[in-house]
This record gives C-alpha cells, structure tokens and sequence, in this order.
C-alpha cells in the first residue's frame, strides 16, 4: 500500500467525501503523518463508517463530541458511525497515524444476521457510545490495538487473501471490545445528539459561506439559539469559538489555493472572505507560523 499524507476532503456539510474501499470490499487504509498536515491537525469531520486509529509514533489528542482522549504510541481506538471528531498532535516530534475506516457490513456480514443484530448494531446504534479508547497499559485494550496493527499490516501488504485477514484482525477487535464493554461507563451520557446536529448544520453553513461576512448573529441564526447559547454550544462542542473556526478555516482554503493558483494574495484573501490582504497574512500567519508569501514559496 502506498504511504501517503492523507487529505481530508468534506462535502458542505463537513461530511468526508472520500470514498472507503469499494462496494466488494468496504475498507481503507490510511497512514498519516499528522504533524505534515499544514495546520498540525485533522479538522472536524464525520463520516458514516467506522473508524479505528492505532498510533504509530508519537501522540494524539482525539475529541469526539464531548469526550476526548490522549493517546500515546501503541495506543488504539475505535471511532463510532457517523461520529464529529478532530485530531491534533500530541507532540512537536513525528507523529504517525495507522487508521481503517470500514462499513460496518464488513464484520455484521448480511441485513439481520446473527452478526448485525447481536454484536455489531448494539455498538453502531448505542447513542451514549462515541469511542473507546484502547490503551496499552491494559491487557485487553493491548490486544485490540494490536488488531489494528496487525489489520493495517496485511492491508498494507496485499497479497493472496489479506481481505479476509483484514476482516478477522477487525472482527477480533470488535470481539475483544465487547467483551470488555463492561469496564467501560456506557450509562453515563456523553454524546448530546442534538448538539451535535447543531455543530454539523453550523459547520454547513460556514463551508457553504465562509468566503463572505459572517456574524456569530449570523450562526446563531442557523440554529435558532441566542448568541451566547451559540457561542456556549459551539465552545463547548469543539473547543473553538465560531468566530476562530471560520478563521482557521479560512486559512485551511487558503493554503490549498496558494498551492495549486497563482493567483495574487490580494485576490486569494479576498476568495476566502478577508476584507484586508494586511489582516489575511496576519491571522494565516497566527495559524501556520509563516506568512503566505512565505507558504507559498516553500510550497514550490
């Protein structure tokens, strides 16, 4: 399997668009080197499939919803269907990411099988459930971030039939999770499904829009709340203000098409919704380190 810095790519929704696997074999490998990304982080995005993350190197901040864990390298853990979350670095050091992000048709085999009905769904469809973290300093934990590893490994290699050891490493991780599920407090509530929806649709409307002026008025209107229950939902959610997201999204457009266009830094600033080329360099330079001059003389 080719090694490569991954791209997230997200639909207006913030919806990962790009496609896991293929209908015969719903499963992608990705390796990430996550301190290459331009920001030193992966930004909020969601996704139907699952996801399992093992860190190579390094560690990792990971927030789902409104829990969070730190994981350091030989940690694991599982990202539920459909779950918001967001990666940052953990360390200034090299920090690799080997991650599988599946259907869960993989392991639950056919609709109302014994697999879907009994082991697979009550996880999928648990809405206090947004991960579980598999740490190393514990016996089980241990062996399921091993079956991450040991699933990436014969993904990475390809040959003769690693489908079906990809499927059993997977399916041995989800038989090791449940089977420990006891240890872990899943009555305690730690997803609040209509702030979530709340985020997604404030994240909609700032990706269809973040190239004009936007107000915290603004999104707080897309969502029906008062500013500072806006303001409080959003915070809380992400750890950000609206106002800081759309900025650092912005710069995150930004970097791309200083990239790919030659087009001045006037016009660029002006595309992602800056009304001063002055304040653009000051805030892109606040997020990456270096102006984007500079970015994009090192880009070349």
């Amino acid at each position: 399997m080719e090694q490569q810095i991954i791209e997230i790519i997200v639909d207006e929704n913030n919806q990962q668009l790009e496609l896991f696997g293929t209908p015969m074999f719903p499963c992608k490998a990705c390796y990430s080197d996550v301190n290459k990304f331009v920001t030193g982080d992966i930004s909020w995005h969601w996704h139907e499939e699952i996801e399992v993350i093992r860190v190579k190197s390094g560690s990792i901040h990971l927030y789902l919803d409104n829990s969070d864990f730190i994981l350091n390298e030989g940690d694991g853990v599982f990202i539920n269907s459909n779950i918001l979350h967001y990666i940052r670095v953990g360390t200034s050091e090299e920090c690799i990411l080997n991650s599988l992000v599946f259907n869960k048709n993989l392991i639950s085999g056919g609709v109302q099988s014994v697999f879907e009905q009994n082991f697979v769904n009550p996880i999928v469809e648990n809405k206090n459930l947004s991960g579980i973290a598999f740490y190393k300093n514990t016996s089980w934990g241990e062996e399921a971030s091993a079956c991450i590893k040991n699933a990436f490994s014969q993904f990475e290699k390809s040959e003769f039939g690693y489908e079906i050891l990809v499927r059993e490493y997977l399916s041995h991780m989800w038989y090791i999770m449940l089977k420990n599920i006891q240890d872990l407090n899943l009555n305690k509530n730690n997803r609040n499904d209509l702030n979530s929806e709340r985020i997604k649709n404030i994240l909609s409307f700032v990706h269809k829009n973040y190239n004009k002026q936007i107000t915290l008025n603004d999104i707080a209107k897309v969502v029906n709340l008062s500013e500072r229950e806006c303001l409080r939902c959003f915070k809380n959610t992400l750890g950000i203000s609206p106002i800081q997201y759309i900025l650092k999204y912005r710069v995150s457009i930004a970097t791309k098409m200083l990239r790919e266009n030659k087009d001045p830094i006037t016009i660029i600033s002006d595309a992602v919704g800056f009304d001063s080329p002055s304040y653009f360099s000051k805030i892109f330079k606040r997020f990456i380190g270096i102006t984007p001059t500079q970015y994009r003389n090192k880009s070349k």
